[in-house]
């Protein structure tokens, strides 16, 4: 089979469309007035003995998070490289990370290392409410905060609920994929109050060991829209000192050079396929439209139809990889315009989804993707708990009244927004099976029980 082409030109395509989506989110929302080898669990509400890095991510309070920075520090913040630049430069650290003092929950770690982070539509700068990305050892070997050493401080600009990334990777976890805990946190800099922001676990070595039966495989991030899995231009997150990315190159070329009539076969000897329909299922069930394969371009919408925001880990104890799902606030409703709880889950894959497009193409898989689906409903989409994580959050963010100097959201915002994603928690199951059960007409052969599926059949 010939490779299919990529399509480069389309990077500045995209952000032109998520800049213009970034302004119309900016002043919608501008405030009027001042698994692989080891299946994870969802994340609990009581931090554990045995993890201190749970006291970091409970969900149960309202972190406080300061930073304290030079006015050198500053400086440099002021001059590092926006979403854009760090997109179209494909240079992930062109935005450059300076010391900090950094205070979580009463505990203090000097020269900790922050930069900001975001992409072109939530990028804001230092002296907006930025979102930082925090690296506690980049200048103190082996330092930490609560045991972790990476996190991010997302500022939600783009999702004023501050609800749907959380039930997102709750959705995630419940149905086998490994995804970051998260929790809600005041931040201050410099004393000032910024606002509420998201604090979310990152990807590395850490969140590895917890989730999988061997961290010392390779562990890639998407670098910019329009990058598919299979493609040997992802950042490569751990290993870093060596250059040997051979496992994706592998893959790469599984993709790429495959005949069809094979191409299920190989591509099943690199890739866990049944941690893919699992995270394809829910991708489709969260209507999570910024990730890699969920595509609502294929109705004729505005979101982007190009794969984005994943993680990809080859896992040494299976020799395979698996998919991890990151950015993930336009969910629940959430997109370049409201999408209803009654939009179609069984989508063909995002355009330059290259590996999941071929497999979409062989026969029986759309079936295998309804049926995940449908066993999703069954395993991960448990309303009850889905509606009881959202209260919980909304109480905290009740009690906090939003009242940051560089707040985006008002508190009149944030309950219109919050009664959006609580309305599609309850309507969205329904929907779904209404229309996947009985059979999409759109499967092309038979495959699988739903249960099969999501036990592992290819």
């Amino acid at each position: 089979m010939r490779p299919l082409p990529r399509r480069p030109a389309r990077l500045l395509t995209w952000a032109v469309v998520l800049v213009l989506a970034g302004l119309a989110l900016g002043a919608a929302r501008k405030p009027t007035a001042t698994t692989a080898a080891r299946r994870p669990t969802p994340t609990t509400t009581a931090p554990s003995r045995n993890d201190p890095s749970s006291r970091l991510f409970d969900p149960s309070v309202i972190h406080d998070v300061r930073l304290d920075f030079s006015d050198d520090a500053l400086t440099q913040l002021r001059a590092s490289c926006s979403g854009w630049e760090r997109i179209l430069s494909q240079n992930p650290e062109c935005d450059v990370r300076v010391p900090t003092r950094l205070t979580v929950d009463g505990t203090t770690v000097d020269n900790a290392g922050a930069r900001l982070k975001g992409g072109v539509a939530t990028w804001r700068p230092v002296d907006a409410k930025a979102s930082f990305s925090i690296k506690t050892d980049e200048f103190v070997e082996d330092q930490e905060v609560f045991g972790e050493r990476r996190f991010t401080l997302n500022n939600t600009i783009a999702e004023p609920s501050f609800v749907s990334e959380t039930l997102t990777y709750d959705v995630f976890r419940a149905n086998g994929v490994p995804a970051p805990r998260t929790a809600l946190a005041n931040v201050y800099l410099d004393g000032e109050h910024l606002g509420l922001y998201l604090l979310r676990e990152n990807y590395d070595k850490r969140f590895l060991k917890r989730n999988f039966d061997d961290d010392d495989g390779n562990l890639y991030e998407s670098t910019t829209p329009a990058s598919d899995i299979a493609s040997p231009g992802l950042w490569k997150r751990t290993n870093e000192t060596t250059s040997d990315n051979s496992d994706l190159v592998a893959l790469t070329q599984v993709v790429q050079t495959v005949p069809d009539a094979q191409y299920r076969q190989e591509l099943a000897k690199v890739f866990d396929l049944p941690e893919l329909y699992r995270y394809w299922a829910a991708e489709a069930l969260a209507a999570h439209v910024d990730g890699y394969v969920y595509n609502l371009a294929a109705l004729g919408r505005p979101e982007s139809p190009w794969p984005n925001n994943f993680y990809t880990y080859h896992d040494p104890s299976t020799g395979k990889f698996v998919i991890l799902p990151y950015g993930a606030d336009a969910s629940f409703g959430i997109g370049y315009t409201p999408v209803p709880p009654t939009t179609s889950a069984l989508l063909p894959p995002k355009a330059d989804s290259t590996m999941a497009v071929r497999l979409w193409a062989q026969p029986g898989t759309s079936d295998k993707v309804r049926r995940a689906i449908l066993a999703a409903l069954d395993t991960a989409w448990n309303e009850q708990q889905l509606l009881a994580r959202a209260d919980q959050l909304a109480a905290l963010v009740r009690a906090d009244g939003l009242h940051g100097n560089r707040e985006t959201t008002t508190m009149d915002q944030f309950e219109a927004a919050f009664a959006a994603r609580r309305a599609f928690i309850v309507e969205r199951a329904a929907a779904v099976r209404a229309e996947l059960d009985p059979p999409a007409t759109t499967s092309p052969a038979s495959a699988p029980t739903a249960a099969a599926t999501a036990a592992g059949g290819d």
